[in-house]
Order: structure tokens, then sequence, then C-alpha cells
């Protein structure tokens, strides 16, 4: 998915919407990126209509629903729309948007783009093949979030 690029505003950079996903993306100058779901078309063409302050749109929206926030500071890997044989074309349906957590490794993120290239649905986690660390897909919309799955162990002392 391609983000349109805001000039206009002072706190939003880019905006996008799945039509058929009922999703709004927003990344904010900050490098945050948010997502709401189930968001209208008619709510879409107000946020767009000409001479609207798109950030003075969403500030007052945000007050009765919350977003979602996918990425904050700009640190998460936002991947390109997929189909099954690999990056959408023009004409072609894509599948889910694929985000990766904003506290994966460099290795996480080149490793999952190269799993992305191929179908990914249905996986129930992922583990990186260089340093071990899982993802746990959760969707939002036709938006796939792939969480860092925390690892813990429990101690105890010997008696």
């Amino acid at each position: 998915m391609e983000l349109t690029k805001v000039e206009s505003s002072s706190h939003v950079t880019d905006v996008g919407y799945l039509a058929t996903e009922r999703v709004l993306l927003v990344r904010y100058r900050d490098g945050a990126l948010y997502a709401w779901d189930d968001f209208g078309s008619v709510e879409w063409r107000s946020l767009m209509a000409p001479g609207q302050s798109i950030g003075a749109w969403l500030a007052e929206f945000g007050k009765t629903r919350k977003g979602i926030r996918i990425a904050k500071g700009g640190k998460a890997s936002l991947a390109s729309e997929q189909t099954d044989r690999g990056p959408a074309t023009s004409g072609e349906a894509a599948g889910p948007l694929n985000v990766i957590d904003e506290e994966a490794s460099r290795c996480c993120r080149k490793r999952l783009e190269i799993v992305f290239a191929g179908p990914v649905q249905g996986l129930q986690y992922w583990q990186c093949s260089a340093c071990g660390t899982e993802f746990k897909p959760q969707a939002v919309g036709s938006v796939t979030y792939w969480r860092i799955r925390p690892a813990f162990a429990i101690a105890r002392p010997r008696r």
C-alpha cells in the first residue's frame, strides 16, 4: 500500500485508505503510524475534502474513536502489499499489509521482508533464523502487525 503524502498538515505526513478493508492509516511527523478500522468511505471523503485540515479532523475524530498505534517514531518497517505470488502489481488484488514491530532488529527485518515475498497467511508465529527472536502476527483489519513474542524464564533458587 502506498500512503498519500500530505503537504498542508503540520502534524500528519501521509495517509492511506484501504476501502475494501475499511482501514485508515496515518503517519504523523514524529514517525508514528496509526490505524483505524471500520473507517467508512464517507469519513474518508470528509477527511480528504479540499480545504480540510487533516490534523484538526483527526483530532476531533480521535475524541470518539481511538486508533491503534502500529509504529512509534518511524522505527517500524512498512512492507509493501503482497499477493500470493509476491508484490502486487497494478490491477492485481493485494493481500494483507505487513508491518514489523518497531523493536525488531535489522536481521529480523531483513528476513521478514523475504518471508513477505511469499504467502504468509496462516502462520501462527515466525522465528528469526539468525537471532532466534519470535514474532506473532496480530491482524488489524487488512494490516498484519508482526509483534515480537516476549521470551521469559522463571528462575527458582536451589534449596
